[in-house]
């Protein structure tokens, strides 16, 4: 039952509505026109059959010149304007009006809301855009395109605001901008979006304006998303011993997050500080979280005192190797023979300084086996012992750099085959107050009686087998 309501009441409503046999179409609905200027707009008309329109204006102002009748032909149309110059004395608002069009043969009437901006100075602003999708801490291109209606040249100011979402001015400018006659001029500013600008709506607002009145504004809008965004800045400084360097990490976007922070560090041996998260090679790495707009610093060290450490105790290792062997003794064999009864042998002792040194004697002990035997330059100190005979010489003082060499020489009491050991000298002195003891080198007499002994034997094995060749020889012939 129920469908057959609507079916009947849509019908009825189908042949009550009314039925143009004419359309209408404007090319403006809001006409900006500035006072003493001339604009106009077109009113297009098309027709199924031959009739003839007539206008009406609301609210009609004497300097508003409307057609008193158009025709139109079948199946076509036809262009009407009205034209909009106010005076001087016209007030500089807004004219809200309705626009009749009447078909004289049929008496039907189509209406169309229209409004007069009527301006002391006719420049709008035509377009708003962005060269880019705008991000936090990044330079982006902000374009207006501002046009002069004007049929002569204006001076005018363009102040634009960008607004975020709670309503915040975050970037503002204003500059002067020349416009000839009908001229449209690009205006072009670099713009940025401050560190931590919220995500969310934000608003460009353009205002153009004279000395005396807003002219014309115009909005833009656009969209900031969320972004994690990161500022890192190094500082070193620079001591006697060590650097210091501090990283500091800040979060410009407007989300939360974990910013990686990496380094460099040259002489990871000697780092101290806040211990990284992981490293690579000598990279270091630490992660940090931070909120919105939160900044954390990260402090380390490159401490060389450890190293000068190393080089002062390897420079104190060294001062007392030389100062341990401030005056060394070499004991040697000038002449070297056989131990052979009756064979006389010399032997030397050298003692270089490297540091001043008093009181300086040198100690040695030939074996019961050798006599000692006077040999020329400084004699020694005889003193027969216990399994042999003591030389002492006294040096007294020994200056730094000196070096002195006494020797004296032995005779054997019988022959050796093989070597015999001489015992080490010893040198006595006094170097900064205390007394020190060095003892020499040993050596051995005798060695070349061995070797030519081996080297004798080997001689007789290759003539005897050279022989043994020579006999089979004789036999083979």
């Amino acid at each position: 039952m129920n469908k057959y309501i609507y079916a009947i009441l849509a019908v009825i409503l189908f042949v009550t509505m009314p039925a143009y046999g004419f359309h209408v179409e404007m090319t403006n609905k809001t006409i900006p026109v500035s006072i003493g200027d001339i604009q106009s707009i077109d009113i297009r008309i098309s027709s199924e059959r031959s009739d003839f329109f007539v206008f009406s204006l609301s609210g009609m102002r004497s300097w508003i010149t409307i057609p008193a009748s158009i025709p139109v032909l079948p199946g076509e149309s036809s262009t009407a304007k009205i034209y909009f110059s106010p005076y001087n004395s016209t007030p500089p608002i807004k004219y809200n009006m309705k626009l009749g069009i009447e078909s004289v043969k049929t008496g039907e009437k189509i209406y169309r809301n229209m409004t007069v901006d009527v301006k002391s100075t006719n420049v709008m602003v035509e377009k708003v855009n962005t060269r880019y999708q705008p991000k936090i801490n990044e330079t982006n291109l902000l374009q207006v395109f501002v046009k002069n209606y004007e049929s002569n040249d204006v001076d005018v100011d363009v102040q634009i605001s960008i607004i975020d979402s709670d309503g915040n001015i975050v970037n503002e400018f204003k500059e002067p901008l020349e416009l000839s006659e009908k001229e449209i001029k690009l205006f072009e500013k670099e713009f940025v979006l401050p560190d931590c600008s919220p995500a969310g709506k934000y608003t460009i607002k353009t205002v153009v304006s004279d000395k005396n009145n807003v002219l014309s504004e115009s909005e833009y809008e656009f969209q900031l998303n969320s972004q994690f965004l990161t500022d890192m800045k190094r500082v070193e400084k620079r001591g006697l011993l060590g650097t210091e360097v501090f990283l500091t990490v800040k979060n410009i976007g407007n989300k939360q997050g974990i910013a990686e922070v990496n380094d460099r560090v040259w002489g990871s041996l000697f780092f101290s500080g806040e211990s990284p998260d992981n490293t690579s090679g000598d990279t270091f790495i630490w992660k940090k979280s931070l909120d919105v707009c939160e900044t954390k610093i990260i402090k380390y060290s490159i401490d060389y005192s450890l190293l000068v450490f190393i080089i002062i105790i390897i420079l104190l290792l060294v001062y007392l190797f030389y100062r341990m062997r401030t005056v060394t003794i070499k004991k040697f064999i000038i002449s070297r023979d056989y131990i052979k009864k009756g064979e006389k042998i010399t032997i030397g002792l050298d003692v270089k300084t490297h540091m001043k040194v008093n009181d300086v004697e040198i100690k040695d002990f030939v074996p019961s086996v050798f006599k000692v035997v006077d040999a020329k330059g400084m004699k020694p100190t005889k003193k027969k012992i216990k399994f042999g005979t003591e030389l002492v010489w006294k040096l007294h003082q020994l200056q730094r750099g000196e070096e002195r060499i006494v020797h004296y020489k032995i005779e054997p009491l019988f022959s050796v085959t093989g070597t015999v050991k001489l015992p080490k000298a010893i040198l006595l002195f006094k170097y900064l107050g205390k007394s020190l003891k060095k003892r020499s080198n040993l050596i051995d007499i005798g060695a070349d009686v061995i070797d030519e002994y081996y080297e004798n034997r080997h001689i007789k094995k290759i003539k005897h087998h050279i022989g043994k060749l020579k006999k089979h020889i004789k036999r083979k012939k």
